[in-house]
């Protein structure tokens, strides 16, 4: 009889246990159910602001390549224009020479010009590659030897080394 009596004891309190536990379940379902939305919410909403931080980083950097680049090209400038050059260029290559092509290249302390075009002769080659020579802002002038292999109709290319410090005119 004792046996029975403990046994209903412990059945009736195993019951009222487990009903407890299933009000808790029922009563914390909602807030857990709340609490993951809110955490997959604001793990989206992390992702979608570190996307939109690291374009903010790629623009930060491609803004200040162009500021570098706009302080620049607003310096005034040291030494003779290239549009000067340019000029020069097609006064000294008279009738013969036609320049299809200008390259140039500028450091603080030296720069180069590379020319090509097609020369009429051999000779109108020759002539403005010594008319390049006598300018004094030039330090070298390169024309390759094979570009002079032909009588008429030379493809050309040279390269002109500026003098380190070129009288502007």
């Amino acid at each position: 009889m004792v046996r029975e009596y403990w046994t209903r004891v412990l059945s009736v309190w195993l019951i009222l246990f487990g009903t407890a536990c299933v009000i808790i379940t029922c009563l914390l379902l909602p807030t857990y159910l709340l609490i993951n939305i809110k955490t997959s919410v604001l793990k989206e909403q992390a992702t979608s602001a570190t996307e939109k931080m690291a374009s903010y980083d790629i623009s930060a950097t491609e803004l200040q390549i162009a500021n570098r680049q706009a302080q620049i090209l607003l310096q005034p400038s040291e030494g003779p224009l290239f549009t000067d050059f340019v000029t020069d260029f097609k006064d000294k290559s008279g009738i013969g020479i036609t320049i299809s092509d200008y390259k140039f290249t500028r450091t603080k302390t030296a720069g180069s010009i590379t020319l090509s075009g097609l020369a009429n002769t051999r000779q109108d080659l020759a002539d403005f590659r010594d008319r390049l020579e006598e300018d004094e802002r030039f330090f070298k002038v390169d024309l390759p030897i094979s570009n002079l292999i032909k009588d008429s109709n030379l493809l050309f290319s040279m390269t002109l080394t500026l003098a380190t410090s070129t009288p502007t005119s």
